[in-house]
């Protein structure tokens, strides 16, 4: 009989994967009574544990928490302002400029007929190709980076 005996981690792994422990764990366990004392007190508290139910909250968590949260304020930063100013710029120039001309632009429709067929319909088909792939594209990463997590 050996005189050391078993720490409370070698036992506690003997309890909980007898099959991959060393031999000599499994021999001393046999033959010391105290060491097979402890496994059997493993054995019956992890069974004890294994019982218990699982803990939960008997309120909502989430629900106390966001209404702690403070709510998001919307800024507009100065990209975006930037960005509003040059579309209502391009939208009043366009509009001045059509205002301005519209006498030779209205005599300028017939002939406009061949021209938007050739040139500007298929450059508005070909850039919105190029947009919804783009926009493919994005959706398939956002969708792979939430896979991974």
């Amino acid at each position: 009989m050996l005189n050391n005996h078993l720490t409370d981690e070698e036992v506690q792994q003997y309890v909980l994967d007898k099959e991959s422990a060393e031999t000599w764990i499994d021999a001393h366990v046999q033959q010391c009574e105290a060491c097979k004392a402890k496994v059997e007190t493993y054995r019956l508290l992890f069974s004890a544990l294994g019982q218990q139910p699982e803990p939960a909250f008997d309120f909502n968590l989430s629900e106390l928490v966001l209404a702690q949260l403070p709510s998001p304020k919307t800024r507009l930063s100065r990209d975006t302002i930037f960005v509003y100013l040059l579309i209502t710029g391009t939208v009043v120039l366009t509009a001045a400029v059509a205002y301005i001309f519209r006498k030779d632009l209205l005599s300028l429709v017939p002939d406009l007929t061949p021209f938007l067929g050739y040139l500007i319909i298929p450059s508005v088909v070909i850039i919105l190709t190029f947009l919804c792939m783009d926009m493919y594209k994005n959706f398939l990463k956002k969708m792979n980076a939430l896979d991974f997590h």
